[in-house]
């Protein structure tokens, strides 16, 4: 991929043929992602293919630039400059999820259940895909000094809140926690 729209393709490494991409807008990368070809890039764009020669460029909302692609869960997402973070179930409708940093991102992967994008000056942003709907495990509950003490135990990235009530029916909120290891 490349400037002006740059595809080529090879089935040999060594030959390689021009693909044409139907834009002029530079395409930063492509993945092989879910059967498909993706393509990303300048100005937003985003290209599709089953066969790497005959590309469909599909609106994905942004004119942001944007450098990297992947299928995650049951989603493909893509990132690029300013923290952009899209979303489409289809490749076809892409939602603008935000983001935390203004940095740019070049790398998205994760599991079906976690995205992690990386970017410029070593930004990392993590989040699961899917809410956590198993409850917390107490391990071990003890108390010393007047003071309760909890043990954990749950999902890696996980919030919790812990709330307390004098009466189970009114409750105030606690602290929140993150958990972000196994230890």
């Amino acid at each position: 991929t490349g400037d002006r729209g740059t595809i080529l393709t090879s089935d040999n490494g060594t030959n390689w043929f021009p693909q044409t991409s139907g834009t002029t807008n530079w395409v930063y990368r492509v993945r092989a992602v879910n059967d498909r070809l993706v393509a990303v890039g300048e100005s937003g764009i985003i290209l599709t293919s089953t066969n790497g020669t005959n590309w469909s460029s599909v609106s994905s909302g942004t004119t942001r630039l944007l450098n990297a692609v992947d299928y995650l869960g049951d989603s493909f997402y893509a990132v690029g400059v300013q923290g952009t973070v899209l979303q489409s179930g289809n490749l076809t409708t892409w939602t603008n999820l935000g983001t935390l940093t203004a940095k740019s991102l070049y790398g998205v992967a994760g599991t079906s259940n976690q995205i992690v994008t990386v970017g410029i000056e070593g930004v990392v942003l993590r989040s699961l895909l899917t809410a956590a709907v198993e409850p917390i495990s107490f391990t071990r509950i003890a108390r010393s000094s007047g003071q309760n003490l909890l043990l954990l135990s749950d999902l890696v990235d996980r919030r919790v809140t812990l709330e307390r009530s004098t009466t189970l029916t009114n409750w105030v909120e606690g602290v929140t926690l993150e958990l972000i290891d196994r230890s």
